[in-house]
């Protein structure tokens, strides 16, 4: 969608929102934002590129290197960053960036409020450890 708004710029927005585990979908939102004037949301799903070296996709080299300096610029120029877990926060935190501009919104279910059903007949698969 950010191409859109690059592309139409008569499209109207007061802040945009950068969605990652996509490294580079951040880098984008946040260099729209920065051509538009515009806040810049950034939501982590994924610490990039520590989650590269950390499932074995690449090793420590001059391209992560440069790439943990993109990361570092990228959290600096976000207006608010959201995270989907305290250890995310944490690790940017760790980072040098300002705890205040980071909110954690967890993604999950609250089951004291959600009653989840025992099997799905279609699969007959047990969802809960009885």
């Amino acid at each position: 969608m950010m191409v859109f708004y690059v592309l139409f710029p008569r499209i109207k927005y007061d802040r945009l929102v950068a969605t990652s585990p996509q490294f580079f979908t951040g880098w984008s939102g946040g260099i729209i934002s920065m051509l538009n004037k515009k806040p810049c949301v950034l939501e982590i799903r994924d610490i990039w590129p520590e989650s590269i070296l950390s499932v074995g996709a690449m090793k420590k080299s001059i391209l992560i290197k440069i790439l943990e300096k993109m990361e570092i610029i990228m959290y600096k120029k976000a207006t608010y960053i959201v995270t989907v877990g305290n250890g995310y926060k944490q690790n940017i935190v760790n980072k040098g960036i300002d705890r205040e501009k980071i909110f954690v919104i967890p993604n999950g279910v609250d089951l004291e409020q959600f009653n989840p059903l025992k099997k799905y007949a279609f699969l007959n698969l047990d969802l809960i450890n009885d």
